[in-house]
């Protein structure tokens, strides 16, 4: 149920944790994108883990810069979106 998901550090402003969302089911993974559309990096859930970590780095490993991200959080039966800033 995406409808129990955390997210943490959703303002990032440098937290070295980077951002999270708690409470990730099994087949859960995360897209974000910027506000125009591109696609920024899909975040996948490690060997049991139940967050999702996105560490603002984008498919080329490139800081993500400072804006508005929409995270879309998806599973084999539902998507839910969230929204997150970066201001570093």
């Amino acid at each position: 149920n995406l409808d129990q998901i955390i997210l943490i550090n959703k303002l990032y402003s440098g937290q070295k944790e980077g951002v999270i969302l708690a409470n990730i089911t099994k087949d859960t993974y995360a897209d974000i994108f910027s506000l125009s559309g591109k696609h920024i990096i899909r975040i996948e859930r490690k060997n049991g883990e139940n967050n999702l970590i996105w560490d603002t780095l984008d498919k080329k490993k490139i800081k993500a810069a400072n804006g508005i991200y929409l995270c879309k959080v998806n599973s084999f039966k539902e998507s839910k979106n969230f929204v997150i800033i970066i201001a570093q």
